[in-house]
């Protein structure tokens, strides 16, 4: 990989994949590199689990509910990371505590460790991110692109249950415009919560 394309953010990505639903998914270290220039630490690069959800973000198609919380709720499912706090993530348990303490390993199987005088936080090897994307990253994007599938779906039918309530308004000689934009948010967001729940787990 050129170090000029890579300072400049346009190195070119040859590894794709396509997933059954039609994704076609980077698999290159050349579609992180951009992303970890100012996360050199140790000797290496380093890419942030923010920046990688990121990533993962935008293998997916017509993404319009997928959310960074979504993304790191898959890498947990699959355990990659582990959530210690709000919006605080680690590595698992085990490479965790191999790598916490200021003389543990700086780097372990998919995961690099920042320290410096604030603190230590961890993040992707860069090194080793082809080695993350070619065990996990299309059991992910599938993963997600179902869900965004069926969150699609999901707010299709609200919007018709809010067609059938203006509808019966009509009917009704009432009179006056029909608002059902709450009744119609709120069959959305149980269905969301439900879907979170099916493919997720959190």
């Amino acid at each position: 990989m050129s170090f000029i394309k890579e300072i400049l953010g346009i190195a070119e990505t040859t590894d794709t994949i396509q997933t059954k639903r039609g994704n076609i998914v980077t698999m290159s270290e050349e579609s992180s590199s951009a992303k970890a220039i100012d996360y050199i630490t140790d000797g290496g690069d380093y890419i942030t689990f923010q920046q990688y959800a990121q990533e993962i973000k935008q293998e997916i198609i017509d993404l319009d509910y997928i959310n960074q919380e979504m993304v790191f709720c898959a890498l947990i499912k699959f355990g990659i990371i582990e959530k210690r706090s709000t919006n605080s993530y680690i590595p698992p348990t085990d490479v965790y505590e191999k790598m916490k303490k200021k003389d543990g390993a700086v780097t372990l199987d998919y995961y690099r460790k920042k320290s410096n005088a604030s603190g230590t936080t961890f993040g992707f090897d860069l090194d080793s991110i082809n080695r993350l994307n070619n065990t996990h990253k299309i059991n992910i994007v599938t993963l997600l692109q179902t869900l965004e599938d069926e969150l699609d779906t999901a707010m299709e039918e609200a919007k018709d249950f809010g067609e059938y309530l203006k509808q019966k308004h009509r009917e009704s000689d009432r009179g006056g415009k029909p608002s059902v934009h709450m009744e119609v948010r709120a069959l959305f967001d149980v269905t969301k919560k439900r879907l979170i729940r099916k493919h997720l787990e959190c």
